[in-house]
């Protein structure tokens, strides 16, 4: 089986929170399975290689782009829905995105999206002008539709995007963190 992950989220020189739950869950995820082979994204205006070669593998392979942040999220993802990332990592069966993010695939590309929290669209009073905008411009719910699976941190997750997003239960499965 061939994976593709989005490993955006570990662009970050040190990690916390969603970053350190991807980087863990993907290190066991390499070290436990010998058999598919993976293929990581990320994009970034400045090389990244040196710190995220680390992830580069038999079965790995990290693959990114070299466009600002900016107009790699909104002018060409969000935008024009360009390039599709499942092309750029050679049609994977799968793809995971461990957070929500500008991704662009094709519509026969399954995909799972982990949702940590929806405490934005809960309590959107609590969040700057600027962060609502960002999580608008991301359309969570239509990545939620979109997703093929759903993986929630925890039950009041799961019930926050039954809830919020009106998405099936049976499309939301509950894994928790360190499971």
């Amino acid at each position: 089986m061939k994976i593709g992950v989005d490993i955006r989220v570990l662009m970050d020189k040190n990690y916390s929170g969603v970053s350190e739950y991807a980087a863990q869950l993907l290190a066991a995820i390499l070290e436990q399975d010998k058999e598919s082979d993976y293929r990581l994204f990320y994009n970034s205006w400045h090389d990244l290689s040196g710190r995220l070669n680390v992830w580069q593998r038999d079965k790995a392979k990290v693959i990114s782009t070299r466009w600002p942040n900016k107009l790699f999220n909104y002018c060409l993802q969000k935008s024009l829905d360009y390039p599709k990332l499942d092309k750029l990592l050679g049609d994977p069966d799968i793809f995971w995105s461990p957070h929500f993010n500008f991704t662009s695939l094709k519509p026969s590309t399954k995909s799972v999206l982990t949702v940590h929290d929806l405490s934005f669209l809960r309590y959107p009073q609590y969040f700057s002008a600027r962060q609502n905008f960002w999580h608008r411009a991301l359309n969570v719910k239509q990545q939620l539709k979109r997703a093929s699976a759903i993986v929630a941190v925890s039950e009041n997750t799961k019930n926050d995007i039954i809830e919020l997003a009106d998405i099936s239960p049976e499309k939301v499965q509950i894994i928790y963190a360190g499971s």
